[in-house]
């Protein structure tokens, strides 16, 4: 039998209630206040170990953003310079200078190609 259906039983068959309260339903309550202070307990540490793990959890994805960033940064100026390279390689001066390096000639007369059936092929006239 629990001490809380005790305590009631007493309470109902004593002629003086305030005494049979305070010695039979006392040590129900303290019981009863423990395990709810247990219980308070675990969620609190419960609740305090979600938040750190939660503080841990951001702070190391700040740290992962930022290296992020930092390789995103690299990459838009590694772009950049691309652009440029490949915008230099594109232009007359260079095809003219490494026509040179490779001992390629102006040739006296220059024919025009004309497209055939298809825009592949074309054809010196």
């Amino acid at each position: 039998m629990s001490p809380h259906l005790k305590c009631r039983k007493d309470i109902n068959n004593s002629k003086s209630k305030r005494k049979v309260k305070k010695n039979s339903c006392s040590l129900g309550y303290k019981l009863r206040l423990s395990h709810i202070n247990m219980i308070l307990v675990g969620f609190v540490v419960f609740t305090l170990g979600a938040y750190l793990t939660q503080v841990v959890n951001s702070t190391t994805m700040g740290f992962h953003m930022r290296d992020t960033d930092e390789k995103l940064m690299a990459y838009v100026t590694e772009i950049q310079e691309l652009e440029v390279k490949i915008n230099s390689h594109k232009s007359v001066n260079y095809v003219l200078e490494k026509a040179r390096e490779l001992g390629m000639v102006t040739p006296n007369k220059v024919g025009h190609l004309s497209p055939i059936a298809s825009p592949s092929f074309a054809v010196l006239r």
